[in-house]
């Protein structure tokens, strides 16, 4: 069975979230393009958990992806925004 894209996004979120954590003398646009696209795929992540959540029921395995991408998606959100140069937040 192949791995739904959520989790896939929530590998890949956890990899650049390391990735930043690990190497904050990146560049700030690198930094703001790991932020902008983990932004993008976990908040795709997340309307495809619920998705597949409305689909499976409540007490279902797709919790997991859905909650995990829904909290990545904020922290690159606001990690993005302070980032950005006039410091948004």
């Amino acid at each position: 069975m192949p791995l739904p894209f959520p989790w896939i996004a929530l590998f890949l979120a956890c990899g650049l979230a390391l990735i930043q954590w690990l190497m904050p003398q990146l560049p700030l646009l690198t930094r703001l393009l790991m932020n902008e696209f983990g932004f993008v795929v976990c908040l795709i992540g997340s309307g495809l958990a619920i998705r597949d959540l409305r689909r499976a029921g409540l007490a279902s395995r797709h919790w997991i992806p859905l909650l995990g991408c829904a909290l990545f998606a904020l922290g690159f959100l606001y990690v993005g925004l302070q980032l950005w140069p006039s410091g948004a937040l």
